[in-house]
């Protein structure tokens, strides 16, 4: 190992988050070279899941295989439960196979990584195996294949998806409510209204972004204020009166606003979004990439709210390291309509999450700039059915007469006909 690699390496475990960003980004450039020595420190807990993960990203299809060949014969529940942990985040389909066998690993934490991971391919081949570990005997694994169903349009998830809204663990819950959400499933909306009321505060948050989501339920954030306590309502206002937005937030009042209770994080992002203060806007990115997708969900809207004040760090947010940043930068994007938007928007349709390409596809869509047409075209080849959907309606919003095989254009016109002509 050269003196430079050795120093990068040691350098991802720093306490600042500069350092480390700088140490990966630059052991991502060197690439092949240092896949052994990454390989190496993957039972590293010193070192952030996060570094290793944008490390090897940059580095991408090279360290699939031993990544691959850690996951099937390590010995260390951790390397092995990190390198299915990289391997979703890389999202090459030669890992499936392997992270399909991990979901039968007698440690639950890699099974749960596992499963994890999966929900970064939407290939059909792992809906079976996904459904099998939402009966697991551990509540991590179910919780974990439960967010990974939401990214497959499958009708055989559904019922399942339904009866874990039950589960009595709270990870589960909130897994089975986001994915049925995602899925836009209308027969959960009962179930969402019961979660209202459920102990886990985070439930009953996801159960709002739900309704809203699906039946645009407007009464469903009055009930949910209503279920917060008095103390909560405090709990904002003390921080808030704590930092000031208007001026740029210094890391002080960043951390203040990563409370550790999900719903005092919502709450702080949508008031945020009413001052629409350009000084907010950091915060509010960082956001994007909070590991509750609610808060993710209010931190869009409240940039949203923003207008133009958010436009640019949109913009520069198509390129962040996290796949939720993207998206979330693409969903703004959309819904701020500016044409100004539009290259770093049409430079996501090859990206290489799902959900970044779809929420690209989408937003080009709402702002309908005819320099999205070729690329929303090529879109119409893509590997994944949400993304070739997407393109296809933004396409057709913008005038456009698609014609991508199997597409949902053919698909509702079939339905209209009521022929029972099968489907090619």
């Amino acid at each position: 190992m050269s003196d430079e690699i050795a120093a990068l390496v040691r350098q991802l475990a720093s306490h600042d988050r500069t350092i480390c960003y700088q140490a990966s980004t630059r052991l991502g450039e060197l690439g092949e070279a240092v896949i052994d020595e990454l390989i190496a420190v993957l039972d590293d807990s010193t070192i952030d899941d996060s570094w290793l993960n944008h490390t090897f990203k940059l580095i991408g299809a090279p360290a699939v295989e031993p990544l691959i060949h850690v996951l099937q014969d390590d010995s260390s529940s951790l390397r092995q439960q990190r390198a299915a942990l990289v391997l979703g985040e890389i999202g090459d389909a030669r890992a499936i196979p392997s992270l399909l066998a991990a979901l039968h690993h007698a440690d639950e934490e890699v099974r749960a990584e596992a499963a994890a991971a999966l929900g970064s391919f939407t290939d059909a081949e792992a809906v079976g195996d996904l459904l099998v570990a939402l009966e697991d005997e551990s509540a991590l694994v179910r919780a974990k294949a439960a967010w990974s169903l939401g990214n497959f349009d499958d009708v055989r998830t559904i019922e399942k998806l339904l009866r874990a809204t039950d589960d009595p663990d709270a990870q589960v819950r909130r897994g089975a409510i986001w994915s049925l959400a995602k899925l836009q499933v209308e027969q959960a909306i009962p179930k969402f209204k019961a979660a209202l009321q459920d102990p886990d505060k985070e439930v009953q948050q996801l159960a709002v972004v739900a309704l809203r989501k699906i039946s645009g339920d407007a009464t469903a954030l009055e009930q949910y204020q209503a279920i917060g306590s008095k103390t909560e309502a405090l709990e904002v206002q003390r921080i808030l009166d704590a930092i000031r937005p208007d001026d740029g937030l210094d890391e002080s009042e960043m951390d203040k606003l990563r409370h550790s209770n999900p719903r005092i994080r919502a709450r702080l992002l949508m008031e945020l979004g009413q001052i629409q203060a350009k000084g907010a806007v950091s915060a509010l990115l960082t956001a994007l990439n909070d590991i509750n997708p609610a808060v993710r969900s209010t931190a869009v809207a409240s940039l949203t709210k923003m207008g133009d004040n958010a436009l640019d760090a949109m913009i520069e947010a198509t390129s962040h390291h996290s796949k939720y940043v993207r998206e979330g930068a693409a969903q703004v994007l959309g819904n701020l309509k500016n044409p100004q938007a539009v290259d770093a928007l049409i430079s996501l349709l090859k990206d290489s999450a799902v959900q970044v390409r779809a929420a690209a596809a989408d937003a080009l869509g709402s702002i309908g700039d005819e320099r999205a047409i070729n690329p929303l075209k090529r879109a119409l080849g893509d590997p994944d059915e949400k993304v070739r959907a997407n393109a296809e309606k933004s396409l057709v919003r913008m005038g456009e007469n698609p014609t991508s095989p199997g597409g949902y254009l053919r698909k509702m016109f079939g339905r209209l006909r009521g022929s029972g002509q099968k489907e090619d």
